[in-house]
């Protein structure tokens, strides 16, 4: 039952993940034709993007510290394991593909920062299923000093309140 509700919330996320790209597109193109003129209209539909919440605001703050943004940075203090905006290591996408019961992410994958946020919130619902941050930041660096969650701090009160 409980690795039923897993998957179902995996699902959700994957869903919800999906759904969040569309809208942050913001414009959709749907070309109609007219048949009696036989000519293409093109049809502008403005979408405006879901607010943020604070998970969202605590992965951007989470990326800037590991990466500062950078979704092809290649980690120095780690024999170069770590990779990709949220310096995933090679043990980090097998733990996902275990909780996953399948190999559906690759090393690779860790250049993706849509995949990277993937994975990220596969490990965290299924070990931090309330989402607690400081919880979050610990299974994601279990060696962090207080200094790493100082910054992640910061910047997380930053982009959240910035104007």
């Amino acid at each position: 039952m409980e690795n039923k509700l897993f998957k179902n919330r995996l699902l959700a996320i994957f869903i919800s993940t999906n759904l969040l790209m569309l809208f942050y597109t913001c414009v959709i193109l749907n070309v109609l034709e007219k048949q009696e003129k036989n000519i293409y209209e093109i049809k502008y539909v403005i979408i405006e993007p879901k607010e943020k919440t604070d998970w969202d605001f605590f992965i951007e703050a989470l990326i800037w510290k590991e990466s500062r943004g950078n979704d092809t940075v290649i980690g120095k203090y780690d024999n170069a394991n770590s990779v990709g905006c949220l310096q995933i290591t090679p043990i980090y996408v097998a733990e996902v593909n275990r909780i996953l019961g399948n190999d559906v992410y690759t090393l690779e994958d860790r250049l993706s920062r849509d995949k990277s946020i993937e994975m990220f919130n596969i490990i965290q619902n299924y070990y931090n299923p309330e989402l607690d941050l400081e919880r979050a930041i610990k299974l994601h660096n279990p060696g962090a000093s207080l200094d790493y969650y100082g910054e992640i701090v910061n910047k997380y009160v930053e982009l959240k309140y910035e104007d």
